[in-house]
């Protein structure tokens, strides 16, 4: 599987999908040359797209690091409403 293909399903290593991102112009150059069915600006918005999840991802990690931290040392009482938690400070 190509990088391009690797790219658009989401099967890349991030790592790898991170050097792309920092090279994407000779990137899109590349595929634009090797590939004449592929539009630049689609593989230009292929790769941001999965750089915004890779951000989200790591967005939603750092939180819930943050929770369960929260939650193991007990400085913080959890209260669950079916579409919503909530985390309350108590004081201790």
């Amino acid at each position: 599987m190509g990088r391009y293909e690797a790219i658009k399903s989401g099967s890349i290593v991030v790592e790898e999908l991170q050097y792309i991102n920092d090279h994407i112009d000779r990137f899109v150059s590349i595929i634009g040359s090797l590939r004449k069915d592929v539009v630049k600006r689609e593989v230009e918005h292929t790769i941001q797209m999965r750089m915004r999840e890779i951000d989200a991802f790591t967005s939603q990690q750092g939180q819930l690091k943050t929770f369960v931290n929260l939650c193991q040392h007990g400085q913080g009482k959890i209260e669950l409403n079916c579409c919503h938690v909530h985390l309350l400070h108590v004081k201790l």
